[in-house]
């Protein structure tokens, strides 16, 4: 195990100018603390919110007879636990209404791609995703989301514990959906910390860089580095205190993608913010130094 020697302790003195509504703080920004240990705890895999009504037997399935579904369990993982997919599958919302989805970099979207649902415990995936190549948009509801992630479990989860894929998803079959395993390096803030706002921390991670592209992160300064470390993601908040996302890592240039980084967020997300605690995702990275943190920082951060 890790040891996980990160937090921000210095943050009242910042002068940040507001760029947008989801603002990005470079190293060269932040006064961080990499000294002091961030107060954590063993995830409790135990904890499970109360899901939306099952589809699974809803009588009312769409015609998804003009899409394929590929299980592959070299690919999405071969020894995913039916329970914990069933888990995340019955967290997907299940309104009718048609949605618009796209690129979170290409557009404004009523659900930014890539979206991922994780099961409680973390342990298996939903991923929704736009074709390779392809920057427009789609148009579909959560309801058909549901029961396309329902056939790819019911012909690929449950008899064969393997992941899948289903392409051709939407309006203009342009979305790709997937079940996969994921196995998460997570643990949560302990008890005291300050209680996160969980709907501020899912626009941060919904907004937050998720390009699949191979890029070298590390500290600001290293040659050859792309993607200088730490940056920190947050939204101004009204309140005393704001939810923010930090991205940093544990030693020298490691190779990574702004989705794998993504990915662990959306984990801290399932396993700690939806019990209103922040928490650290370690792992990320050819070499597994790259981390993330979610927790609270002053308002003074967020409001100059």
């Amino acid at each position: 195990m890790l040891p996980v020697p990160f937090i921000i302790s210095q943050y009242l003195n910042l002068l940040i100018k507001p760029v947008s509504s989801l603002e990005l703080i470079s190293a060269q920004s932040l006064n961080i603390n990499l000294s002091t240990a961030l107060n954590v705890s063993t995830p409790n895999a135990s904890f499970s919110p109360t899901p939306p009504p099952s589809l699974l037997s809803n009588p009312y399935s769409p015609n998804l007879t003009t899409v394929t579904i590929q299980c592959d369990g070299a690919t999405y993982g071969d020894d995913l636990n039916l329970n914990s997919c069933v888990d995340a599958f019955e967290q997907i919302p299940h309104y009718v209404n048609e949605l618009t989805w796209g690129p979170r970099t290409q557009g404004q979207w009523n659900v930014n791609l890539p979206w991922r649902i994780y099961s409680s415990d973390a342990l298996c995936a939903i991923d929704v995703q736009s074709r390779s190549g392809v920057a427009v948009s789609d148009k579909t509801s959560w309801y058909n989301i549901a029961q396309v992630a329902d056939k790819v479990i019911e012909e690929c989860v449950r008899p064969h514990s393997s992941g899948g894929v289903m392409r051709n998803v939407g309006v203009k079959s342009n979305l790709i959906l997937s079940i996969l395993s994921y196995a998460p390096s997570v643990h949560c803030s302990g008890p005291g910390s300050a209680a996160l706002d969980s709907g501020q921390c899912s626009i941060i991670v919904s907004d937050m860089f998720a390009t699949t592209d191979t890029q070298i992160f590390g500290p600001i300064g290293e040659r050859g580095v792309e993607v200088e470390l730490p940056k920190l993601f947050y939204q101004p908040s009204v309140g005393a205190r704001s939810c923010a996302v930090l991205v940093n890592t544990r030693g020298p240039l490691d190779t990574s993608s702004w989705y794998e980084v993504w990915a662990g967020a959306n984990a801290i997300m399932a396993l700690c913010v939806s019990k209103s605690v922040g928490g650290i995702s370690t792992g990320q990275g050819v070499l597994r130094n790259v981390f993330v943190i979610i927790k609270d920082v002053p308002r003074g951060i967020a409001d100059v």
